[in-house]
């Protein structure tokens, strides 16, 4: 049971930064439970309609960055809820333009994730983001 939980959440986080990087936002939102709650660096947005309007908000183009998690924690707390530990690291791939750039690293997150079992699917409750390392991004 828990090794299919982590792999799950692990396909869940994936899937919310790949339809982040791709400005699917309802999509990224809809990883999240119908009240689920997305904080970055202390700002919180709750239910899938503010995560939406937030991510859609901060976006600077489509396809601009790429994103991906790594050194996943899991702390399986019972059958219908774990935590994960994780740091997202995001890229800037292509500029406003739509130009290809070599990859380079602009931020670097920690995120703390309440996931939860609902309705046969693992969705996040809470995903925590702060800001680990940041830098302006140069092309």
């Amino acid at each position: 049971m828990f090794a299919d939980a982590v792999s799950l959440s692990t396909n869940l986080i994936s899937a919310f930064n790949r339809a982040v990087d791709e400005s699917r936002f309802e999509d990224a939102s809809s990883c999240f439970t119908p009240t689920g709650v997305f904080e970055v660096d202390g700002i919180r947005f709750e239910g899938r309609y503010e995560i939406s309007k937030y991510l859609e908000s901060v976006s600077t183009s489509p396809r601009a960055s790429l994103s991906y998690e790594v050194n996943h924690v899991f702390d399986f707390e019972n059958e219908s809820h774990l935590k994960a530990l994780t740091y997202r690291l995001v890229h800037a791939c292509f500029s406003g333009s739509g130009t290809r750039l070599q990859p380079s690293l602009i931020a670097i997150y920690k995120c703390t994730t309440t996931l939860a079992l609902l309705d046969g699917r693992w969705q996040f409750a809470q995903r925590m983001m702060i800001t680990s390392a940041a830098r302006p991004n140069s092309e």
